[in-house]
């Protein structure tokens, strides 16, 4: 289904039902709801269906013992960047794994590791809990962090072993049942969870915030961040820091459009503000501020949107570091290797189906002067089998100008400098690529509603065949846009600068010259 198609199905939900009523010992549960719709839509008539969660099997149990093997090996082999939760620090973070991306020997988090070394810079502390979702741990890391899979993976296993038992009065789903009733009759051949298994996923939400909370607590954190809010744990660590009184903040790590239903077109918000969501939203420009804006305006507090910038992309929009300058000339040397008329980055799905059929026959049957650049998943990037299936697609005619290893392997903004065209189903690379003049090509209806903006404005194009396709590469290619160098990047690092000044002073305990969460009514870095 499509992204447009699927929103404003939700959204006549949202106008039709009390869905900012529903709520679960207190808690209220339609982020839950909307999220778990909006993927199974999304994924309704594909192989890569979501789980129930109170579903349990024998090859969950043999996965979780070989990732706990993994766990204690990843502890002990990197021991000196483990975090204990002592001492005082200001700010704490959760995050993922797959946001961590090889440079120089140890694994970077892109999109927290920029934030925490400013933080330092300004003398404030920082703890990070780290999620490796399927048991991927990255190692060494650059910077330190505490793995809580397993205590996460441990609280959801109690929930399944305890299931709650609520009184009638501790579940307020009005019209609740007929909702579900008009989504069986839709045909849409999707899963919702039930009222029993809402039950046993907001148990499992608070076993999660209690532990968050207590974390919060000791540390004396005054403020939390997160990337990607909209799993069950991220909603859980923003209920956390809701109810010790410190704001969290989500930091943009992709595509924020107002087709993304974690994103935009929030139609009913309590007064209040939903306690799973979370209370700012760092943005990288205006247009995702915009989009946030739109619907939390009408919220007297929370949910308020920060222009902050992309301080990872910023680094390579600069071009002056010292690293930026060591992965221009390592690819350098590789494009001497392979010379060709254009390089193409492919920037791959994180589903099994990783590359279209008529996309494998035009690398197949493509001129030798043209170089592919293919880019596993950010989630499937230390997995040997993902590279695998990946080359099942060529079988045992595989292509001389294909290269995957180091495309899936190098920074991508390292290869955004160096490519000349990215091709990709509907990877937030387009956005990354936008900025630093690349063009990009979108090859799935779904990505072609997400960009709708980048295609208006010539720097995306659309192709759904082999001959679309070969003629965006073949197509003049466009001037880059100018980078701008070292005084383009200084304006982005002052807004950048002023944006989380203005989050440090709202968040106010513990930092000088704040005033708190409960004075804030919004901002713009």
């Amino acid at each position: 289904m499509k992204p447009s198609a699927y929103m404003d199905l939700i959204n006549d939900y949202e106008a039709r039902f009390p869905v900012e009523q529903w709520a679960i010992r207190g808690v209220r549960v339609w982020p839950i709801i909307r999220i778990a719709l909006a993927r199974e839509l999304q994924l309704a008539g594909t192989p890569e269906r979501v789980r129930d969660f109170s579903e349990t099997s024998a090859a969950e149990a043999r996965a979780a013992l070989r990732g706990l093997v993994k766990h204690f090996r990843a502890q002990a082999v990197d021991f000196r960047h483990n975090q204990w939760p002592v001492g005082h620090r200001g700010a704490v973070f959760l995050t993922n794994a797959h946001f961590r991306v090889a440079l120089n020997g140890q694994w970077f988090d892109q999109v927290c590791d920029p934030i925490i070394e400013v933080l330092g810079r300004k003398g404030v502390g920082s703890f990070v809990l780290e999620r490796n979702l399927r048991w991927d741990y990255r190692i060494p890391r650059h910077s330190g962090s505490m793995f809580v899979l397993p205590r996460l993976r441990l609280m959801r296993l109690q929930t399944k072993l305890f299931r709650p038992r609520l009184a009638s009065e501790q579940a307020r789903l009005p019209g609740f049942d007929q909702f579900v009733s008009e989504l069986a009759r839709g045909g849409y051949g999707i899963h919702l969870p039930s009222r029993e298994n809402l039950e046993i996923l907001v148990d499992a939400l608070l076993r999660s915030a209690a532990y968050f909370r207590r974390l919060l607590r000791r540390l004396g954190a005054f403020i939390g961040f997160t990337a990607a809010y909209y799993g069950l744990d991220g909603m859980a660590f923003n209920l956390a820091c809701r109810q010790v009184g410190i704001p969290s903040v989500d930091l943009q790590h992709g595509l924020q459009g107002p087709l993304h239903v974690a994103y935009g077109r929030w139609l009913k918000v309590p007064d209040r503000s939903y306690e799973l969501l979370p209370f700012f939203f760092w943005t990288w420009s205006d247009r995702e501020a915009e989009i946030i804006d739109a619907w939390s305006r009408r919220v007297p507090q929370g949910h308020k949107p920060v222009v902050c910038g992309n301080p990872w992309l910023d680094m390579w929009l600069d071009g002056g570091s010292e690293l930026v300058r060591h992965y221009g000339d390592m690819l350098g040397r590789i494009k001497a290797e392979h010379p060709a008329q254009r390089h193409i980055l492919v920037a791959l799905g994180p589903f099994r189906e990783m590359l279209a059929p008529w996309i494998v026959e035009t690398i197949r049957q493509s001129s030798p002067q043209w170089f592919w650049w293919l880019r596993l998943h950010p989630q499937w990037r230390t997995l040997s089998w993902a590279r695998k299936l990946l080359l099942e697609h060529f079988k045992d005619d595989r292509p001389e100008n294909i290269e995957i290893d180091r495309a899936t392997d190098y920074p991508l903004p390292a290869l955004l400098r160096m490519a000349d065209l990215v091709v990709t189903n509907y990877s937030s690379v387009v956005l990354e690529a936008e900025k630093m003049g690349v063009p990009s090509v979108v090859t799935s209806e779904y990505g072609s509603e997400l960009y709708v903006r980048q295609i208006e404005s010539g720097w995306t194009s659309v192709a759904f065949s082999s001959q679309e396709l070969r003629r965006a590469i073949e197509a003049e290619p466009r001037v880059r846009k100018d980078l701008g160098g070292t005084l383009r990047s200084r304006g982005l690092g002052r807004r950048r600068q002023s944006g989380l000044e203005a989050l440090l002073k709202a968040a106010g305990r513990g930092y000088p010259g704040g005033g708190g969460p409960g004075e804030i009514k919004g901002l713009r870095g």
